[in-house]
Formats: structure tokens, sequence, C-alpha cells
């Protein structure tokens, strides 16, 4: 449908980029993201007005990221950019530069769209599960300080 990567292709690049940070002691971040009360679109618009809605969000971010970042559509509303060499603040610079974009952007029907967004940075002894926990726990963090948002992981995650 957006002509992004599918969670399978993530997963797998997920763990790659895992072994390259570990074998060069390299950093790598992670963004998750998805759109603020998406299903009110669907519900109030209909679902191929939605799926217009997620093919322009891939293109907005498209031209936000690196052509090294891997971007990735991981469940319906929900989206991953792996950024390789890159460490947390820069990440968070990615993160807010797509929440500007995403939010500046008139879609169809003239809507306006929001996301949430976590942002973790692989730190050692981490594996796949953790580094995307800690972005999946910051999301969460994000949509539960109002949404429209960039949280990233802390100490404690």
């Amino acid at each position: 449908l957006t002509g992004i990567y599918n969670r399978r292709c993530f997963t797998e690049y997920l763990a790659k980029e895992l072994s390259r940070s570990e074998r060069h002691h390299k950093a790598f971040s992670l963004i998750i993201f998805d759109i603020d009360h998406f299903k009110k679109i669907n519900d109030n618009f209909g679902h191929d007005i939605g799926d217009k809605i997620l093919k322009e969000l891939t293109q907005v971010v498209s031209q936000c990221i690196r052509k090294t970042d891997m971007f990735a559509r991981i469940g319906g509303e929900e989206f991953a950019v792996i950024s390789p060499d890159t460490e947390l603040p820069g990440a968070i610079q990615l993160a807010e530069k797509i929440r500007r974009k995403v939010e500046e952007n008139t879609y169809v029907k003239s809507l306006n769209i929001t996301v949430s967004l976590g942002v973790s940075q692989y730190q050692e002894n981490d594996d796949e599960n953790t580094v995307f926990k800690k972005a999946d726990n910051a999301l969460y963090r994000a949509k539960g300080n109002g949404r429209n948002r960039t949280e990233s992981m802390m100490e404690t995650d």
C-alpha cells in the first residue's frame, strides 16, 4: 500500500543493524511512531481516505530521512525508522523534524494529522526486543503526555 518496507523486512533489518553495531561499536537509533487518532479518520471518512493518508504520510516522512535510514510500516498506522550511525540526540532531532513536517502538511480532504514518536538508541547488551521496547515505551509516554510529541528512552527503560 505505502511502497515502504513491511514489518518482516523491518525485523530482519533491525537484527542486521544490531549485529553491525555490535561488531563495529557504532550507535544506531530507532524511532517508532503512529498517527494520532487514526481510528477516527477511518470511522469518519472511510478506509479509502485512511489509505490515502497513509500513502501521503509515507511521502512526507520519506523526504525527511536519509537514504541510509530504513523506513517501514510495522502495523496499521504504526511506522519505524532505523537510523544507522545515529546517537540519541540526532535521532530526537530527526523525530522532531518528522513530527513538524507531518503536522505542517495538508492531507486528502484538507485534513491535518499529527504523530506521536518514541526514540531509543542501541546500547551495549541490547537485543532486538530491548531496543524496540525502549522506543515503544517512549511512544506510549508521548501518547500519555498529550500526543503530537516526541519522547525518548530514559535510563530506567
